[in-house]
């Protein structure tokens, strides 16, 4: 499964978020108008991939004219803008899909665009050529995001990268692990793909990551059985009291 997204769920971790978006330098990616106006909305669009529980995505902006396109940007048309948008297939970042489900909804995936077959294994392959080629003419990072779970904000650790880092921002080799080895599958599975085997590529992950999302959507989002009855004993208790 491959998509553009943009539309946010709006739920009690959601709303507090800004964004999931960090630059190749391990900073978040706000809009300047957030500072002045607290109800501008931060969500920028993504192009989304999976395997097995992890969600990778990747950053884009609006092509507009006073900007210049980098080389290694991807240009994808956007039909409901005038503008098309650039993805960036310098900065990959992934989470765990039960973390990034409870912030996009897929169910918006088709209204929104989901890409062509063409779009698609384009930008795949400028990011399987990026990250495996020996040397490259700009800085590469691939980086995890997750919730801190006491902020309830997202923050990002850095699996491996072109750039200097201090060592609280790496993640080490045992964390880091499983990351790399399935983006290394991604990249082992799709660099010399048919068609076909792209699009059977992209319906088996879908296949898969719904059946995750399914799993940890009832677990997080909707209270257990045992929950949902100590919640009626305890509004019970409240009644008779």
């Amino acid at each position: 499964m491959i998509n553009k997204v943009w539309k946010r769920e709006f739920n009690k971790i959601s709303k507090g978020i800004d964004t999931i978006s960090f630059d190749k330098y391990g900073n978040q990616i706000l809009k300047y108008d957030n500072f002045n106006n607290k109800n501008w909305n931060n969500c920028r669009p993504l192009i989304v991939f999976h395997y097995g529980e992890y969600t990778f995505y990747l950053n884009m902006r609006s092509a507009k004219k006073d900007r210049k396109q980098l080389p290694f940007e991807y240009e994808i048309q956007n039909k409901n803008n005038t503008n098309n948008d650039w993805v960036d297939t310098s900065n990959i970042m992934v989470m765990n899909t039960e973390e990034f489900d409870l912030l996009y909804s897929e169910k918006d995936y088709e209204e929104i665009n989901s890409l062509s077959l063409f779009d698609a294994k384009q930008i795949m392959s400028m990011v399987i050529n990026n990250f495996t080629q020996d040397s490259i003419d700009y800085d590469l990072t691939f980086q995890k995001v997750e919730i801190n779970k006491e902020t309830m904000q997202p923050e990002s650790k850095i699996i491996l990268s072109t750039l200097n880092f201090k060592a609280y921002k790496m993640l080490d080799y045992m964390e880091s692990f499983p990351y790399n080895e399935s983006l290394w599958y991604i990249f082992e599975d799709l660099k010399n793909a048919s068609d076909e085997e792209f699009l059977e590529y992209i319906h088996n992950n879908k296949n898969d990551w719904d059946l995750i999302k399914n799993r940890y959507r009832s677990e997080i989002l909707e209270p257990s059985e045992e929950e949902s009855k100590n919640n009626a004993k305890k509004e019970k208790q409240v009644i008779v009291m």
